[in-house]
């Protein structure tokens, strides 16, 4: 896992596979840290865009640092619940 800066937005947390990227991606959405205004999975990465003002880059580095992906079997599509909102995204490992 490697965590670097995502312009002056946030965060962009790398993987070496798409279904950790997906599982930590679940891991910070089930967590739903107040500072994060969005969780976006990507192909081997998730962006995290934090919210102006409300923690320091390097506070939600050492936090999202911290974090574990989720385990278990990986479903056809996965909810993620932010900020009272549902989400759905998608996934696809093999098309």
């Amino acid at each position: 896992m490697q965590v670097a800066p995502l312009a002056d937005l946030g965060l962009i947390v790398r993987f070496d596979s798409e279904a950790e990227a997906v599982r930590y991606a679940s891991a910070i959405a089930r967590q739903a840290p107040p500072w994060a205004v969005d969780v976006v999975p990507s192909y081997r990465s998730v962006g995290i865009v934090l919210r102006p003002g409300s923690i320091s880059v390097a506070e939600a580095r050492k936090y999202l640092e911290g974090v574990s992906p989720d385990r278990g079997p990986l479903a056809g599509d996965t909810i993620v619940k932010l900020t009272g909102q549902a989400f759905a995204q998608p996934i696809s490992l093999n098309e």
